[in-house]
């Protein structure tokens, strides 16, 4: 959706130009198009940030269950970390 919304957006830019629009239909559509750039970026920032956050959550569980099975028994790590990577989900 977001997709066809930016496609239109700049088809009525293109479009603007080709039949010699005013000044201030360029401008808007260049401020219309400058902020939809800037929400894009926001939405890719916060894709990227839940990304680390969820691989840097499985490195913490591996690390804890390695530690638990150095020590040599079984604690909440292990059912933490089957959480984590989504064990329970594929079998």
């Amino acid at each position: 959706m977001f997709f066809v919304f930016c496609g239109a957006v700049l088809l009525v830019w293109a479009v603007g130009l080709v039949l010699g629009a005013s000044d201030r239909f360029e401008a808007a559509a260049a401020g219309l198009m400058s902020g939809v750039t800037l929400i894009l970026v926001a939405v890719l920032k916060n894709a990227e940030l839940r990304a680390e956050r969820a691989v840097q959550t499985k490195l913490d569980a591996i690390a804890a269950a390695l530690l638990e099975g150095r020590k040599g028994h079984r604690g909440g790590a292990e059912d933490e970390l089957e959480r984590s990577i989504g064990v329970h989900d594929e079998i």
